[in-house]
Formats: structure tokens, C-alpha cells, sequence
């Protein structure tokens, strides 16, 4: 369950950034230099295709992250509870900044028309630019926090497939040997966090030697 909630926030959070980002470095250029009439009519209709695609990701994103850092918080001297933590705060700025400021102006927008520009259009539309360059940034971020928390549980989750290659190139006896037998006994132990000796049946092995004790 919870390597389902890293990817999706991973994954919630790439495509959020991609967009937002995307649309500061190269829409709000073009945005600047448009005739009134003509940035309306394009703003209208980009608003229309991105609001039904970025409430639900910025939910999801929003949620997933938190839900990240919850579940790390117990192992919080480690590294990915502190990237967690951090990029739930940067997701949950962009998403307060969002609802704040550009979510009225949007409002607005959709009010305006391309016949009739408002005079102070420019001066009415420039905290949506403002708000978006900094919730670009909080959104390129988390992605980057996120990504950086994957990569330290890949790298810090236990692979108990290594310990079973090891027993069955070590266990040349066959699969009642010793050193088998402590192999599976680890991997059990690393995916299920039972130890070993507490399994029923188990048998109780010196892990320096692989061997019975007498």
C-alpha cells in the first residue's frame, strides 16, 4: 500500500509540476504580448481544458503527499520523512496560493469580454502571473523532494531476492542445506519484519556460521 501511495504521489506530482511549469516558461510569455481581446479569448479557452484536468491532479497530489509524510512520520530521523514532509509543504502552498489568487482572477476572466476589454485588464490579470511563478517553483519542488524520497526508500528498502541467490549458489548441498535454509529465513524476515527463529517450525541458526548450534 505504501509503495502504491509513493508512486502515485510521484507520479501526481511530475504531471502537475509539468504543467504549471510548462505554462510559465512558454505560455506566459506569449500571454504578455497578446492584444487584449486575443488574450482573453485564449486564456477563456485554456481555462475551460485545464480546470477538469488540474483540480483532480492537484487533489490527488495534495492528499498523496500528505499521506506520505503520515506514514513516514514514524521513521521520522530518516531522510524520507524530511523529503516527505517537505514536499506536502510545497504542494500544500501551491495549492493554497491557487485557491487564494488565481482561482478568483479565473473566476473573473470568464466574465470578460474579448469585444469589450476591460481598460486595466492588464493591471487586473498581473497577481494571476505573480501567484503562478511561485506556485511553478513550490510545484517543481515537491516533484523534486518526492523523487528524491522514492530514490531513498528504493535505495534503503531491504531485497531479499539477493539473500535466496546467495543461499541457492552457497547451498550446493541442496535445499536442506543450512545455508539455504538461513537465506529464506532472511528474506522471510526482510518482507514480513518477523524475525526468523520467531517463525513457527523455524529452526534456530547461527547466523555467523549458517549452522545448527549443537
Amino acid at each position: 500500500m505504501q509503495s502504491l501511495i509513493h508512486v502515485v504521489a510521484v507520479i501526481s506530482a511530475g504531471l502537475y509540476a509539468g504543467i504549471i511549469f510548462g505554462d510559465r516558461v512558454g505560455a506566459s510569455d506569449s500571454r504578455a504580448k497578446l492584444e487584449p481581446s486575443a488574450f482573453i479569448v485564449f486564456q477563456q479557452v485554456q481555462h475551460l481544458h485545464f480546470k477538469p484536468i488540474l483540480m483532480p491532479l492537484t487533489i490527488v497530489a495534495l492528499a498523496t503527499s500528505l499521506l506520505w509524510a503520515a506514514l513516514a512520520a514514524q521513521r521520522w530521523r530518516q531522510a524520507e520523512f524530511w523529503l516527505a514532509a517537505a514536499a506536502a509543504l510545497a504542494t500544500g502552498f501551491a495549492f493554497v496560493v491557487t485557491r487564494s489568487v488565481n482561482f478568483p482572477i479565473n473566476d473573473a476572466l470568464m466574465t470578460w469580454s474579448a469585444a469589450a476589454p476591460r481598460r486595466n485588464l492588464r493591471e487586473l490579470w498581473a497577481p494571476w502571473e505573480a501567484v503562478h511563478t511561485l506556485r511553478a517553483a513550490a510545484a517543481v519542488l515537491a516533484f523534486a523532494l518526492q523523487a528524491s524520497a522514492l530514490g531513498w526508500v528504493a535505495r534503503h528498502t531491504p531485497r531479499p531476492s539477493h539473500e535466496l541467490f546467495r543461499g541457492l549458489a552457497v547451498a550446493r548441498a541442496g535445499p536442506a542445506s543450512p545455508a539455504f535454509a538461513l537465506s529464506v529465513g532472511r528474506a522471510i524476515e526482510a518482507y514480513s519484519g518477523v524475525p526468523h527463529s520467531a517463525a513457527p517450525g523455524a529452526p534456530s541458526l547461527d547466523k555467523s556460521t549458517g549452522e545448527q548450534p549443537p
